[in-house]
């Protein structure tokens, strides 16, 4: 099983329908400005992987909870 696409919403400073990442390849590369959300993505796979991993305030859009948190995945099996 191969992770080939992530997609996520109202996760931290990630908000909007255009926070994907397209695993095509074998190498990927997160290439951005400071404060581009790099590591958020990075913890957003994380968050979605990890089951015991509890959502913080400060995981959820703008601090408020009513911004539901969500992360899609994509597998080639």
């Amino acid at each position: 099983m191969r992770l080939v696409n992530l997609r996520v919403k109202n996760f931290r400073g990630l908000n909007g329908d255009k926070n994907e990442i397209n695993f095509k390849d074998n190498i990927i590369f997160l290439i951005g400005q400071n404060n581009s959300c790099k590591s958020t993505m990075l913890n957003a796979y994380t968050f979605f992987y990890d089951s015991k991993t509890k959502a913080l305030l400060n995981d959820f859009y703008d601090y408020r909870i009513e911004n539901n948190i969500e992360i899609e995945a994509d597998f080639l099996y």
